[in-house]
């Protein structure tokens, strides 16, 4: 049963992870989750634990390294729009 569910755990975390970037309109990003799941995913059915190792660590990082750099834009986004507020407050 482990050998069904854990393909489609695959299939689902990198197909959540392919749509948001799709959505958000970043498509060229959606190239390196999709390779990294699909090495996850040929090694796990292959058997090549070493394999799925690799695509899992590589995918995992890639979406925290994405999520960091989103965080710090939406920070400087924020410093920006307050500031912002800030001027057209002292104009009125």
């Amino acid at each position: 049963m482990a050998r069904t569910i854990g393909p489609i755990c695959v299939g689902l975390a990198v197909g959540s992870l392919i749509i948001g970037y799709g959505l958000g309109g970043r498509w060229d990003w959606m190239l390196i989750p999709g390779l990294l799941g699909g090495l996850w995913l040929f090694g796990y059915w292959r058997g090549w634990g070493w394999m799925a190792s690799v695509g899992l660590i590589g995918f995992v990082g890639f979406s925290y390294l994405n999520e960091e750099a989103r965080m710090k834009a939406r920070e400087s986004w924020l410093k920006w729009s307050q500031a912002a507020k800030q001027l057209m407050a002292q104009k009125i």
